[in-house]
């Protein structure tokens, strides 16, 4: 919610000094980056769950899937 509506932790110095052209380009850049870090999160959180599908844990007795589903599940939510 809060990536979205643009109130997340942003490059607010060079935000600040920039005009308008260079404004939209900086934003531009940033989201391109966001996205490849959420792709990159999405491709290897789908293969740690694949890779730990059988595995549970010890003192809880849950799948680690439940677990390390949580960067695939908020990775792709982010993207979207």
């Amino acid at each position: 919610m809060v990536y979205k509506s643009k109130e997340h932790a942003q490059e607010e110095i060079l935000h600040h000094y920039l005009s308008g052209k260079w404004k939209g380009i900086l934003s531009l850049i940033v989201e391109i980056i966001n996205s490849a870090v959420f792709v990159f999160l999405i491709v290897y959180g789908w293969r740690i769950l694949k890779f730990i599908s059988q595995q549970i844990s010890p003192s809880m007795g849950l799948n680690m899937t439940l677990i390390y589903s949580a960067v695939f599940i908020s990775s792709i939510v982010c993207l979207i």
